[in-house]
């Protein structure tokens, strides 16, 4: 029903319009064309502006589109990605090294720099992540191998469930696009 009414109102106008003008017998043939003509000219412009309309609707859905795109090009790919390095390289024996602390940092910039491409949901979820590393990676020296296995099991927890969150919100923005695009 949405896509019809402007059609049909404009229809409606201009029948209104048509008829308005032959049930006025009285009126001279040269008014009547220049009425007809009036009527046309309306009909015309208001067949333009709801071109100009499904046009900028077009345009609205291209440009939520291009930055869905751009949110998954610029933070879940790269995210995901950095994700796949953490998982690769935590581990007891490193876990108080350097390569560590670079890569809590670099996660850290990482998604601080684009908090505004994520849900508030999901970017309490990276902190706790983060959190969890942080705390694992200062205290690793001073604890025992059970109790860094247990910070480390906590952590690989948290990991899997902002993965698993960054997988869901991902495919749902594709499905969007697909949507969008129609296909």
């Amino acid at each position: 029903m949405k896509k019809i009414w402007v059609p049909l109102i404009i229809v409606i106008f201009y029948l209104s319009i048509c008829f308005i003008i032959y049930k006025q017998y009285y009126i001279s043939i040269s008014d009547k064309i220049e009425v007809g003509a009036i009527v046309t000219l309306v009909f015309i412009t208001g067949n333009y502006a709801y071109q100009t309309h499904k046009t900028v609707k077009e345009a609205e859905k291209r440009r939520k589109a291009d930055y869905w795109e751009r949110r998954i090009n610029k933070f879940y790919k790269p995210f995901f990605d950095k994700l796949n390095t953490i998982r690769r390289e935590i581990n007891i024996e490193t876990l108080s090294g350097d390569r560590t602390k670079e890569i809590l940092k670099d996660i850290e910039d990482f998604y601080w720099e684009r908090r505004y491409m994520i849900s508030i949901d999901t970017f309490k979820e990276v902190n706790e992540l983060h959190t969890k590393l942080f705390i694992a990676s200062v205290d690793i020296a001073q604890l025992d191998n059970n109790e860094a296995k247990e910070l480390l099991k906590d952590f690989r927890i948290a990991e899997s469930k902002v993965r698993t969150i960054i997988v869901n919100e991902w495919k749902g923005i594709e499905a969007s696009i697909r949507k969008i695009y129609g296909y």
